[in-house]
């Protein structure tokens, strides 16, 4: 067997983990944690039930912003039909591309395998999960794809089998393992044929006949990407931790434990031989001085003792106690991952037109960075996705929905007050997030005015009209 089978599986398997606590996190399935395992066996099952999911809003406040607005050919307009047409909606890459960049983030890796389709004359895109699928690049630069491998496990009547695909430039290597086999042991792996020759002699391995690699990464980072969320895991921890425990004390605040006070000078004080019926014997407890008592603790509960002379209620917690820092550890999450607040707490004071452009600041340039990352290996897609149905060497352009654009009257009266000021009036509306190529079929070109002009009449309706037909991911507030 080749060494890059075993490297491979022992790769992907050991990469799992990570990107399964990155979903976890994102999805919201990490249970409140306890450094006390008597208090995990308590009452970990009802904070189950409890979860406020914060850590999948930085991810998703990025997603929103990260929508590819066209994909041309540069300089040929009947490629750029050719990917509309036979590529784009076929495969319903409107909201395909949105949901797997949303994965990119979520993971900080995501691959794409793109091939023939199951017809003459189409092309197949389909998102792979970084939990099964790798590229391996050079040792030298981490930046040159050396081969991609998928790994996944299936099952055949009453024994499960690994399956491993390794895709090369110019050949593609299918194993599998001997049922019950241990997929890292080397001779557990045999080679798998799927194809035949028209005389009906096996195909292996199979001919790649595109000269380069069918899979593409998209990642946040090199060689391999970082979950969006992950300065978000701590943080998401503690504010589960405090909310799970205040939730779990609400109860007390409706329906207080009471007490009554037992005076033993009381003649019918609980004793040993009070011929009492308890019920439950496992709730009769018994002390060194031989008293015995049912005290059960619980919203509502009444602690009857024989003899009582006093009763009252024990003092609930105050919520304040766990919600305050709660709110302090959702601030530190908007810190630590660079999302401003009010993505967090989007019933508060809500910024606007230039305030929201200043506070948004970090969070466009982290939109502008992953556009950046995630451009080269679009463009390389819809590439070899032209190469597939028969045209060579097309350079794909891949355009993005700005990362922030104003859309409030604030923000347009900013613009306003801007080209009134002097500043052309191209330039004031690429600050405010629309593209040159937006501006030029708009017919804005670079022309500066010699002197302030009056203001003018604000637009009451923006410049660019909504375009419904492409979904964003999902809302980050929710």
């Amino acid at each position: 067997m080749p060494s890059d089978l075993i490297h491979a599986v022992t790769e992907i398997r050991e990469a799992h983990d990570d990107y399964q606590i990155a979903e976890d996190y994102y999805e919201g399935n990490v249970p409140e944690i306890f450094a006390n395992p008597k208090l995990r066996k308590l009452i970990q099952k009802t904070g189950e039930e409890y979860r406020f999911n914060f850590a999948k809003t930085p991810v998703n406040a990025v997603a929103n912003r990260l929508v590819i607005n066209a994909v041309t050919v540069r300089g040929n307009q009947a490629h750029t039909d050719v990917v509309q047409n036979q590529v784009w909606e076929p495969n319903n890459l409107t909201l395909n591309t949105a949901k797997w960049n949303l994965r990119a983030l979520e993971y900080g890796d995501a691959y794409v395998f793109v091939w023939d389709g199951v017809e003459d004359g189409t092309v197949q895109v389909i998102y792979n999960s970084p939990k099964t699928t790798r590229v391996f690049y050079d040792a030298e630069t981490e930046q040159i794809p050396q081969y991609a491998a998928k790994l996944w496990q299936e099952k055949t009547a009453d024994q499960k089998l690994w399956r491993c695909t390794l895709y090369y430039a110019d050949r593609i290597e299918r194993y599998v393992t001997k049922p019950g086999q241990d997929p890292d042991e080397e001779g557990s792996w045999e080679p798998f044929t799927r194809t035949l020759t028209p005389e009906g002699d096996p195909v292996w391995p199979e001919v790649n006949p595109y000269g380069r690699l069918p899979v593409f990464h998209l990642r946040t980072d090199m060689p391999y990407g970082r979950p969006e969320h992950k300065d978000a895991y701590g943080p998401q921890n503690a504010i589960t931790k405090q909310l799970a425990t205040q939730l779990s004390t609400t109860d007390y605040q409706g329906f207080p434990q009471r007490y009554a006070l037992m005076d033993p000078d009381i003649t019918g004080s609980e004793r040993d031989d009070d011929s009492i019926d308890w019920g439950d014997d496992d709730a009769t407890s018994t002390d060194t001085k031989g008293i015995k008592s049912k005290l059960t603790a619980g919203p509502g509960q009444m602690w009857e003792l024989h003899g009582a002379k006093n009763v009252g209620e024990f003092s609930t917690a105050d919520p304040d106690n766990f919600l305050d820092p709660a709110d302090r550890y959702l601030r530190y999450m908007a810190q630590t991952t660079d999302t401003p607040l009010h993505f967090f707490e989007p019933g508060g004071d809500q910024p606007s037109g230039e305030s929201r452009l200043i506070a948004d600041t970090t969070l466009t340039k982290k939109v502008e960075d992953r556009q950046a990352a995630l451009a080269t290996p679009w463009a390389d897609i819809f590439e070899f996705a032209l190469l597939i149905l028969g045209i060579k060497g097309a350079t794909v352009d891949v355009r993005w929905k700005p990362a922030q654009s104003v859309l409030d009257k604030e923000g347009w009266e900013v613009v306003a007050l801007k080209i009134a000021a002097g500043v052309p009036k191209r330039q004031a509306l690429m600050e405010a997030g629309y593209t040159a190529e937006q501006l030029d079929a708009w017919g804005i070109t670079d022309e500066t005015p010699t002197a302030p002009q009056t203001p003018v009449q604000l637009p009451t309706q923006p410049l660019e009209p909504e375009d419904t037909a492409r979904p964003e991911a999902v809302p980050a507030n929710t």
